[in-house]
């Protein structure tokens, strides 16, 4: 499943112009440290499922640009260590595009849940990934769900 946003035609209201969308390919190179900031990811634990949120701060003109792409979805690494308390099948997985939303002017936020093994949570496993400094790894992927660009070892912060 790949989470996608589509995009067709953004209007300016004021002059009536219409301008065509494009592709996300075509920001390949916007897509770096240079326009994106990214704070360490929050996980907050509730019942037997970890909550991640990261958030993004993109450069204004990544931002202005964002706004006019067709398609972009996003794919997370897990680290080792979460997933192998997961019930999940693989260490990889598609966001669901309602969990990626732009929250402020100029910030996306990506959000996801990882269920865990109700057996973990007791465990010393799980007690000593709380210790650990975890990374996350985030990539934009493209409307046929290919990476085109890869933000590696992200920070993360235990919320609860």
């Amino acid at each position: 499943m790949s989470a996608l946003f589509a995009y067709k035609k953004k209007e300016d209201v004021v002059t009536q112009k219409s301008y065509d969308a494009f592709s996300i390919d075509r920001l390949k190179n916007m897509l770096s440290t240079d326009h994106v900031s990214i704070s360490p990811a929050s996980i907050n634990l509730t019942g037997n499922q970890l909550y991640f949120n990261i958030p993004l701060s993109l450069s204004p003109n990544l931002y202005k640009q964002m706004a006019s792409v067709e398609h972009f979805g996003m794919q997370v690494e897990l680290p080792h260590d979460i997933y192998i308390l997961s019930t999940l099948e693989e260490a990889s997985l598609s966001v669901a595009s309602q969990d990626i939303r732009y929250t402020d002017k100029h910030f996306l936020e990506v959000s996801f849940k990882v269920p865990l093994n109700h057996s973990v949570l007791a465990s010393k496993e799980f007690t000593s990934l709380l210790q650990n400094n975890l990374k996350l790894h985030l990539s934009f992927t493209n409307a046929e769900n290919k990476p085109i660009a890869s933000f590696r070892d992200i920070e993360t912060e235990f919320t609860s």
